[in-house]
């Protein structure tokens, strides 16, 4: 019989979830020793959803290993940004474009399981002026 040895196996995972954690990173603000934490892809963003919605739109952005405490979510009427702060570690920002205005103020995000969800209410004043200058 062939046995694998168990410590071999643990540290190829260990291998393999680093290089899968490091490719949903992005590039820090701050440059110097701070850019090897994230990896060597500076041009990695995390992974994102927008659902428009009739009144809201929900966006949908994975942050694997960070809490709420780690995370500064500022709504723009056709923006999101995230900006992390883990601990002491490096500190990143992502913008999210926006294909309808929004009402910033009614920005509300929560966080799961490395999975924040945030919802903010559509301005339909403004959409539905747009809708009547393309007429």
């Amino acid at each position: 019989m062939n046995w694998m040895d168990p410590w071999k196996e643990m540290e190829a995972m260990e291998a393999e979830m680093q290089r899968i954690l490091s490719a949903l990173r992005w590039a820090p603000r701050d440059g110097g020793a701070q850019e090897e934490a994230y990896g060597s892809r500076k041009d990695a963003k995390p992974h994102f959803d927008v659902c428009t919605g009739d009144t809201t739109v929900h966006v949908l952005v994975e942050l694997p290993g960070l809490s709420e405490d780690d995370i500064t979510v500022t709504a723009h009427t056709k923006s999101v940004e995230i900006e992390t702060a883990p601990g002491d570690g490096p500190r990143g920002m992502v913008r999210i474009g926006l294909d309808v205005p929004v009402i910033p103020s009614t920005a509300r995000e929560t966080m799961r399981n490395g999975m924040v969800e945030i919802t903010i209410e559509r301005d339909l004043s403004a959409s539905r002026h747009k809708e009547g200058c393309e007429e």
